[in-house]
């Protein structure tokens, strides 16, 4: 990304070149040519910096997806330490409610598969 900029700079650079060349110039014909390369370089620089603006839209959206999903992650972690897993008198095992954390909630258990 950073090297994509430094080349939109760079064809911008050069087009500033070309255009202060062009007082050197004699002829018509060299003059319009300069003109067109001119454009030609701007609109390169140009359609690079699009690419650079769509590109960073692009990871900016993914960063914020990304941060949403560690942020569900985190909270799972914080949940999962409320509970203990336990085996219950009959061989199954469930996630069992720790006391420290039980507050003003019902005791409950938690299927193993499905936590």
């Amino acid at each position: 990304m950073i090297a994509e900029a430094g080349a939109a700079i760079s064809s911008i650079k050069v087009a500033m070149d070309m255009a202060k060349a062009i007082s050197a110039l004699k002829s018509e014909t060299e003059i319009n040519q300069a003109i067109i390369d001119i454009q030609r370089t701007l609109l390169e620089a140009q359609s690079g910096a699009i690419e650079d603006k769509l590109r960073i839209a692009e990871l900016t959206e993914q960063n914020s997806l990304l941060s949403k999903q560690a942020q569900i992650v985190s909270r799972w972690e914080n949940e999962k330490q409320r509970y203990r897993l336990t085996k219950s008198s009959k061989g199954a095992f469930t996630y069992n409610l720790k006391s420290e954390f039980a507050n003003d909630e019902i005791d409950h258990r938690l299927c193993a598969t499905c936590f």
